[in-house]
C-alpha cells in the first residue's frame, strides 16, 4: 500500500538531511512481527552508507531472533526529540522512518567491519575497545544483523521553511 505524507511541510525529501539523522542517531527503534503480534526493540547501530544499510548487534538467542526469522521484514524509525515548545502546544522533532529487510550475517569481515563502524561511532578513543573486543573468537560467536533500507523518508516538527 502507497500512502502519502498528510503534512508535506513537515517532509524531509533531502537526501543529506536524511543521512544526517543517521549520523546523530544514537539509536534506532525496529517494529518486528510474528503470527500477527507485535514487537519493538530499540538498537544501536553503523551504518554503512555504501550499501544503504544499518548494521546492528544482538544475542544469538532471544525474542527479537524468534521474531526476525518468522519476518524479516522490518520497519523502524530513528527519533530526535527537540522538546515541548512552551506556549505553542507543539513539540519540536526530527523522525526518519525506514522499511527494510533483515538479514543475519555469518561473513566474518561483515561482521568485522559493523563492530568496528559501530565502536567507531561511539567511542572517543575507539582504538583500545577495538584492540579488546575485535577477536577472531568473538567474531565467529557475535551475531550482526544488516537491515538493507527499502524506503527511508523523514519528518519534521515544525514545518521547516523550504525555499
Amino acid at each position: 500500500m502507497a500512502y502519502h505524507m498528510h503534512r508535506k511541510d513537515k517532509e524531509i525529501t533531502d537526501e543529506s538531511e536524511l543521512y544526517q539523522i543517521i549520523d546523530r542517531g544514537k539509536f534506532l527503534t525496529l517494529a518486528l512481527a510474528k503470527e500477527n503480534q507485535p514487537y519493538l526493540v530499540s538498537l544501536n547501530y553503523g551504518f554503512d552508507r555504501e550499501n544503504n544499510c544499518f548494521l546492528v548487534h544482538c544475542a544469538k538467542r532471544g525474542k527479537k531472533i524468534e521474531f526476525l526469522q518468522s519476518n524479516s521484514h522490518v520497519w523502524g524509525q530513528i527519533v530526535e526529540d527537540n522538546g515541548y515548545l512552551e506556549g505553542e502546544c507543539d513539540h519540536a522533532f526530527t523522525t526518519l522512518h525506514f522499511e527494510g529487510k533483515f538479514e543475519f550475517q555469518e561473513d566474518i569481515e561483515i561482521k568485522r567491519k559493523a563492530l568496528i563502524m559501530m565502536i567507531e561511532r561511539f567511542e572517543s578513543d575507539p582504538e583500545p575497545i577495538k584492540k579488546r573486543n575485535i577477536k577472531e573468537k568473538m567474531l565467529q560467536n557475535v551475531m550482526i544483523g544488516k537491515i538493507k533500507i527499502k524506503k527511508l523518508f523523514g519528518k519534521q516538527s515544525p514545518a521547516k521553511k523550504r525555499n
